[in-house]
């Protein structure tokens, strides 16, 4: 790819973007696009802290909230940095809508 090409296309949107009368959208419409993505990491999740649990039962001193506390805990903290890498993309991408997102090579 060339820097052309990204110009031709940077350009590309910006006209579309401004000939548009687009709906920004809400939180609740980001934030829904946001958290079905991370729906699958928390199912994974659960299913890897009730297979620890299962795996380690035996232990005579398995912590199971330790366990719960420390995997969530860095999921909350994966989920946060998530959200504000993606929010403004996912944004973007609602407001062009995806005639123009499918075009573009950028989005």
């Amino acid at each position: 790819m060339k820097r052309s090409d990204l110009e031709k296309d940077a350009a590309y949107i910006l006209d579309n973007f401004k000939q548009l009368d687009y709906e920004i959208p809400s939180n609740r419409q980001i934030l829904k696009v946001i958290f079905y993505k991370l729906v699958i990491v928390y199912v994974f999740q659960l299913l890897f802290i009730v297979s620890d649990i299962f795996i380690n039962s035996n232990v005579s001193e398995y912590h199971y909230f330790d366990t719960f506390v420390l995997s969530l805990g860095s999921n909350a903290f994966f989920s946060l940095v998530f959200l504000m890498s993606t929010y403004n993309l996912v944004s973007l991408k609602l407001s062009l809508g995806s005639e123009i997102t499918e075009q573009s090579v950028l989005l």
